[in-house]
């Protein structure tokens, strides 16, 4: 329901991308945590932002996809089945190492893919844009 209305209200593109940020910044909160209520909160967020942001990125990538859904749907599965395995993994590693960095590293992936799909957006508007100019 609150991701309808926020794919409603901003479009997919808008939501992925306010999420992604959301998600990375709620990741360094929690290193900041002073009690109980405040890491409830923190990972509420978190937790809410990814929960939004996976149904929006169905919804982009099959609406981007035209005939070739099936083929798209089954990569985006084959690689969040990817990140299910080697995320993990890779955290398990980073903590070994230090406590903080499982949250800075997954910030760092987190915003950068942020990054990536806002340069993507404005790439696609603007070559939409000088079709439309022609």
């Amino acid at each position: 329901m609150l991701t309808t209305r926020l794919i409603r209200r901003f479009g997919e593109k808008k939501t992925i991308n306010y999420t992604l940020l959301l998600s990375s910044i709620s990741f360094v909160l929690l290193l900041l945590s002073g009690n109980l209520w405040y890491v409830m909160f923190i990972t509420m967020l978190f937790f809410t932002c990814n929960n939004i942001l996976r149904p929006t990125t169905n919804t982009l990538l099959s609406k981007g996809a035209g005939e070739e859904q099936g083929f798209v749907a089954g990569m985006n599965n084959a690689y969040m089945s990817l990140g299910n395995i080697f995320g993990p993994l890779l955290a398990g590693i980073l903590f070994d190492v230090h406590i903080h960095l499982p949250y800075l590293f997954g910030a760092l992936v987190l915003l950068t893919a942020h990054f990536v799909s806002v340069k993507w957006i404005e790439r696609k508007e603007t070559v939409t844009s000088i079709a439309m100019n022609e």
